[in-house]
């Protein structure tokens, strides 16, 4: 018998006489959580580096993408009437 066998009829043998199938059920899934969680590799996240919104859109090759449009929004204020400018 595996372990995860094992933790799964240690814990359901813990559950109370009056337990049913939605208790033996939740039961078994915090143990898939568990055991999910504690396959993930432990180690603190790197320090993440700022990005800005130019970067993320070269990233995911957003700039340019739209077709037929003015080049550049910002230099006439016009493009973006009723935007709240």
């Amino acid at each position: 018998m595996n372990t995860l066998q094992k933790t799964a009829i240690t814990t359901i043998s813990k559950l109370p006489h009056t337990a049913n199938f939605e208790n033996i059920i939740a039961a078994l899934y915090e143990i898939r959580i568990k055991t999910e969680n504690d396959k993930l590799p432990q180690t603190r996240p790197t320090e993440v580096k700022p990005v800005s919104c130019l970067e993320l859109a070269r990233s995911h090759n957003l700039v340019g993408c739209i077709k037929n449009a003015p080049q550049d929004l910002s230099t006439n204020k016009g493009y973006m009437e009723g935007y709240g400018l």
